[in-house]
């Protein structure tokens, strides 16, 4: 176990997730993160203003995940929060609220897993009223959990833009990050317009790291996690600026810092 709108336009997406750590909000630390060399300053090099995060339950039982983020690109000022929730009872409605403000509502699919996300920059707005959250926030899910909102730290993170042939694209990203005491690593690959229904094999620094299933769309995702299964493969080897990273035959490209 580890871790823990003006309404104008409102982006809100219920649909299903399937990333996950590990926290009781309850036993939360409001505390800050121990300080490190790498851990994000003020304003860091991608743009991130802001990252808070929270966790609670267990992956194989009820569980929820809250991220907050406020970035600036371009001029343009944009945060975000989004709340995750896997194995809470299928088909339920429950009001969401941050420090005792409602935002939304959550309603679980017949898996119980459910997803909100709210977005704000110049053209979309949170609900009127809303007050940006802080470390020590609390995030309530009707009367089911509650998490509280500590600042998260990113320790590392790289990247790779995918572009192939025809409609082939995508992204594969690296992270460490650190959530009060808690350190995690993830690794994930996302692709569209691949051949439709196949496989592909995604390779790291020459590791073979496992197959990427397309469905029928060309759409295919694989992660790795410390956080939930699928574990990262035994001969997984760490990442870095530079190091090589292959889809099959139709990628082929290395990991560079995150922008």
């Amino acid at each position: 176990m580890s871790c823990k709108q003006s309404v104008s336009l409102l982006t809100l997406f219920l649909c299903l997730s399937t990333q996950a750590c590990f926290r009781d909000a309850d036993a939360a630390s409001e505390k800050e993160p121990h300080a490190t060399a790498a851990a994000r300053p003020a304003t860091a090099a991608d743009g991130t203003v802001l990252e808070l995060g929270g966790c609670f339950g267990s992956p194989a039982a009820l569980w929820c995940e809250v991220s907050y983020k406020v970035k600036r690109k371009s001029g343009v000022l944009t945060k975000s929060l989004e709340i995750e929730v896997d194995n809470a009872a299928p088909g339920t409605t429950h009001s969401v609220t941050v420090d005792n403000f409602a935002i939304g509502n959550l309603a679980t699919n017949a898996k119980g897993d459910a997803k909100l996300e709210l977005v704000e920059n110049k053209e979309l707005l949170f609900p009127q009223g809303f007050q940006q959250p802080a470390p020590g926030s609390v995030i309530r899910i009707g009367d089911v959990l509650q998490v509280r909102l500590e600042r998260l730290v990113r320790l590392a993170g790289l990247e790779a833009v995918i572009a192939g042939a025809g409609k082939f694209g995508g992204k594969a990203t690296y992270k460490v990050e650190q959530l009060g005491d808690t350190v995690t690593k993830e690794f994930v690959v996302k692709v569209t317009g691949a051949p439709p229904k196949g496989s592909l094999a995604v390779t790291l620094d020459g590791v073979a790291l496992g197959n990427l299933a397309i469905d029928v769309e060309g759409q295919g995702r694989i992660k790795f996690s410390t956080k939930k299964p699928p574990p990262f493969p035994d001969a997984f080897r760490e990442p870095k600026a530079g190091t090589p990273f292959r889809i099959g035959d139709l990628f082929a490209g290395t990991l560079q810092d995150a922008k």
